[in-house]
């Protein structure tokens, strides 16, 4: 059995008693809760350390972290929590892609544990998990960031064509 596979309890032929749920559990707290900044009471997973490898770090975090969202559809979540699920998933690899701010906001949104809590709701009874405040602060504020986005981009883009036009001699 390889170390990895001891530190999260991975299955393995060696070691089949460990469900998915439990993997999953381990999966989020790696990604999100794993390191306790000493002195304070903030914890930290490897999702933000890991995003801080150029252009493959935020992927990485984010196959990590699609275990449990696996675990979610095997176990029947609803579509609404799967994709609200999803949509965790989704906003922690777009905010991440930006350099340093999203490797901050990946270490206190915590997506991974963000979705388990949801996950381990299900499987305890309790069909309709409540959102999370924040959830929706955040949301509003990625909409926001991406249209400011969309309108650099066209922003950009128009300003490239007006060059290119200049240059053309038109």
């Amino acid at each position: 059995m390889n170390v990895l596979s001891k530190v999260m309890r991975i299955p393995t032929p060696s070691n089949p008693s460990v469900d998915t749920a439990s993997l999953s559990r381990q999966m989020a707290r790696l990604l999100d809760t794993f390191i306790k900044i000493p002195g304070t009471s903030i914890r930290v997973g490897l999702d933000p350390i890991i995003g801080l490898i150029p252009g493959v770090g935020d992927t990485i975090s984010t196959l990590m972290g699609s275990v449990i969202l696996a675990e979610a559809l095997k176990r029947g979540l609803p579509a609404r929590l799967v994709l609200r699920m999803g949509g965790n998933m989704l906003l922690n690899a777009a905010v991440g892609a930006i350099p340093v701010v999203g490797d901050l906001f990946s270490a206190w949104f915590h997506s991974n544990a963000k979705n388990y809590a949801l996950l381990k709701a299900f499987m305890d009874g309790n069909p309709s998990p409540p959102t999370d405040p924040q959830s929706k602060w955040v949301a509003v504020g990625f909409i926001v960031f991406m249209l400011v986005l969309a309108g650099f981009a066209y922003l950009a883009f128009y300003l490239l064509f007006k060059l290119f036009h200049l240059a053309a001699g038109g």
